[in-house]
């Protein structure tokens, strides 16, 4: 995308952001402090509040706008931060509305995702972020008035990347528009832009995503612990050599050496951190596990591949994920 493009962009002025957790939040904070006009949507109704925003240098308040899709607004982007296991139901709502057709940008793991999205919604254009920013929603009580504030602990900055994934000219056709979308967001929360190899990029993302998480939720220990214990991260390197075939194929410029060393690399940025899949667990929520590790063993079994450690750990993950919903809903 050149200079060019960017220039005849459009302004973007309204966001609809369907999902109301840490992402969508931290999204709604940074977007509506830059000025631009966002509602959350959520499937049960949800009074407004005041929010506070906290990073390691500045905090600041937001009010946070909640509709119901029987309220949907017509906007100029849609935001989806759900986990992927719920991307069918929202694509399912969305193509019951009758103006809800403008550039749609998946914010969640996994892969496959915009297949789906585009079933349901072939007149969207349909795109997948990629971003390394943290953030967690927590309950500050203020000492002044002992009253409980819902605050969003954006917990790790980094940087948002967009793509298209199928290189279609129709995407190609509609670039002013996703240059408007990056333009907005890039100027709420750097660091945003297009990435010329969006699809090499996320099947980083989910070769990485397919050690870390399955790991850290199964044993449940925080990602250092991937680096920090030697049998942990042996099973790391094991699972990282066994991915050597899938890698050659989809990301012919890695190798499982510097797999390994990037699943260290992130695993040391994010020592203390808790990975998604088993706050998922621990929480009794079904994990992402279909869209991580699932997806990479469907595309095994398409080429004849056999991977039997990622098969054996998305088994002990499926397992995990009874006994934890059982235990909390007992």
């Amino acid at each position: 995308m050149n200079n060019a493009t960017f220039l005849l962009a459009m302004p973007i002025k309204t966001i609809n952001i369907i999902g109301p957790g840490s992402m969508g939040h931290l999204w709604a904070a940074y977007l509506s402090k830059s000025g631009v006009d966002v509602e959350v949507f959520t499937r049960q109704h949800k009074a407004n509040q005041s929010m506070l925003l906290r990073t390691a240098d500045e905090s600041f308040d937001f009010e946070a706008v909640y509709s119901t899709f029987d309220y949907w607004r017509t906007a100029d982007c849609i935001l989806i931060c759900v986990k992927a296991i719920h991307i069918e139901a929202v694509c399912q709502q969305l193509k019951s509305l009758s103006n809800a057709h403008p550039p749609i940008i998946l914010m969640m793991n996994g892969l496959g995702l915009v297949e789906i999205a585009k079933r349901y919604l072939p007149d969207n254009q349909v795109y997948q972020a990629s971003t390394t920013h943290g953030a967690q929603l927590v309950h500050l009580r203020e000492s002044r008035s002992l009253s409980i504030v819902q605050t969003i602990e954006h917990t790790g900055t980094g940087i948002t990347l967009i793509g298209d994934l199928h290189h279609s000219p129709a995407m190609a056709g509609n670039r002013i528009g996703i240059a408007s979308i990056i333009d907005a967001l890039n100027s709420a929360l750097p660091n945003c832009q297009w990435n010329k190899e969006h699809l090499s990029s996320l099947w980083l993302k989910l070769l990485v995503n397919a050690i870390i998480n399955p790991l850290t939720a199964y044993h449940d220990v925080a990602n250092g612990e991937i680096v920090s214990d030697s049998q942990l991260n042996n099973k790391a390197k094991q699972l990282a050599k066994e991915l050597a075939p899938i890698i050659q194929v989809f990301v012919p410029l890695l190798s499982w050496q510097s797999l390994f060393e990037k699943v260290e690399t992130i695993a040391n940025q994010t020592y203390t951190n808790s990975s998604s899949m088993r706050q998922d667990l621990k929480a009794g929520k079904k994990t992402e596990i279909d869209f991580i590790s699932g997806y990479i063993l469907n595309q095994a079994k398409i080429l004849g591949i056999s991977l039997p450690k990622q098969e054996q750990i998305v088994k002990c993950i499926k397992t995990l994920e009874f006994e934890y919903y059982n235990s909390v809903t007992k």
